[in-house]
């Protein structure tokens, strides 16, 4: 069975739907392609269509919907906000950024895939509206900087015609 067969049978099975009533929970999978889950993120929303809360959780080494402990942390959520439905899919819907905390600027290496796939990657990144900021130097520093602080990043891309990319100046607020 699949990932995205697995995490709809998980929650199906340990949270089965009532017809109707509110809060609804709603599990949402991101990823850097379409086969692995890097990230879920489950908002609780009431029925005004409001956000109560979301938390995210973030993995590096494999799909988070196979993962047993974050899978379990997310029926707690769940749970302890009395949820009566959840909406949901197994697939994954996107890029995992989430700019100022999943990646707080951008990633220092060469692209966020491997060569054949870099270019589409970008694209389809692109055209949800996240822009890839790569080769990022002094990372650490920065982290090491803001410590526990929120920041703010504002990227000044130079304009180049006919290039596939831009370098830009990149500047860093760390607030107080």
């Amino acid at each position: 069975m699949n990932a995205g067969k697995y995490a709809e049978r998980f929650f199906h099975n340990r949270f089965p739907n009532q017809p109707k009533g509110f809060p609804v929970g709603t599990v949402a999978y991101y990823g850097p392609d379409d086969e692995t889950a890097t990230k879920v993120a489950v908002g609780i929303v009431d029925s005004k269509d409001e956000v109560i809360e979301m938390r995210s959780w973030l993995v590096r080494a494999q799909d988070v919907r196979l993962d047993r402990a974050i899978n379990s942390e997310i029926l707690t959520f769940i749970k302890e906000h009395n949820v009566k439905r959840v909406a949901m899919v197994g697939r994954i819907i996107g890029c995992p950024h989430e700019e100022g905390i999943d990646y707080p600027v951008g990633i220092d290496a060469a692209g966020i895939r491997r060569s054949g796939e870099h270019a589409q990657t970008d694209q389809y990144c692109a055209d949800h509206g996240v822009f890839v900021v790569e080769n990022m130097a002094n990372l650490d520093r920065l982290n090491s900087a803001a410590g526990n602080a929120r920041f703010t990043v504002y990227t000044f891309p130079i304009n180049l015609h006919a290039a596939s990319g831009l370098p830009c100046r990149v500047i860093a607020e760390v607030q107080p």
